[in-house]
């Protein structure tokens, strides 16, 4: 069940890791085939696809946990990471988006 997602998730891995020499190279067929991944991203935080998709994983699997306020604080820790890392990168492109998602982030929190 876990190996679609962790396939995808080593697929994008692999594409973010190409993203900056195919930036510098001009490589169209690369920013045509996997620019969806990455146009809603600043070019220095290209790399959050990858917090968004761990994140979303990692929800996924909270019902596998046994305990109902084990999942409760594995929850909390999760969306917490991910509201400290939006505040600290402010990786959207539009600045306001920043806001919003750490706003959200922190609503799943509480």
């Amino acid at each position: 069940a876990l190996a679609l997602p962790v396939a995808l998730l080593g697929k994008v891995c692999l594409l973010v890791r190409r993203f900056p020499i195919a930036l510098k190279t001009g490589d169209t067929r690369f920013m045509r085939s996997y620019g969806f991944l990455f146009f809603r991203f600043r070019p220095h935080a290209h790399w959050y696809i990858l917090v968004i998709m761990c994140r979303s994983v990692l929800v996924g699997l909270m019902p596998s946990v046994h305990g109902d306020i084990v999942q409760i604080y594995s929850l909390q820790i999760v969306w917490l990471a991910c509201s400290a890392t939006c505040i600290y990168c402010q990786p959207w492109r539009v600045p306001h988006l920043n806001f919003v998602d750490a706003f959200f982030s922190g609503v799943m929190i509480c």
